[in-house]
């Protein structure tokens, strides 16, 4: 039985060509490179203060540590927020971002981690090493204080 489909008997169909490509939303005044996770809290602190659910952002750097891109990625509830992978990928990519950071804030007040924060923590890292962005940094904004990942030293260390 002939399982291929004769060259006529087949409709054409019209294929769509694309581009991608980031829009800018608005901009923030910013005058530096994120060398700390001070100045990503200092950076950052303005977008998700006073939110009463969780929001979530990766930061885009060039080689130099200065800012491509802010990605708003997702927001969440009042306790916790999903991650799409491909959506944090997609902004650092389409940036040409060497390196990233990412932020959320925890509408409590309290940045301790969560388990859950420290798993995507590990899932982000993973992804990211495969792609060869460097990922510097997950920071949790609380009222006026923050949780550093790279300062506590909670950074993976994916092999």
């Amino acid at each position: 039985m002939n399982t291929f489909v004769e060259p006529n008997s087949y409709c054409q169909q019209d294929i769509q060509v694309t581009s991608l490509r980031l829009v800018c939303e608005r901009k923030v005044p910013f005058d530096g490179k994120l060398l700390t996770a001070s100045s990503v809290f200092e950076l950052m602190q303005p977008l998700v203060s006073n939110l009463a659910q969780e929001a979530f952002y990766v930061v885009g750097l060039n080689i130099k540590n200065q800012v491509n891109v802010i990605h708003f990625a997702s927001l969440g509830g009042g306790s916790s927020v999903n991650i799409d992978l491909t959506v944090v990928l997609k902004a650092l990519l389409l940036s040409d971002s060497s390196g990233s950071i990412i932020v959320h804030n925890h509408p409590s007040g309290d940045p301790e981690p969560s388990d859950e924060d420290k798993s995507l923590t590990e899932r982000i890292a993973q992804v990211l090493k495969l792609l060869g962005i460097r990922f510097l940094d997950h920071v949790i904004i609380g009222d006026l204080c923050f949780y550093s990942f790279a300062e506590k030293a909670m950074m993976p260390k994916c092999n």
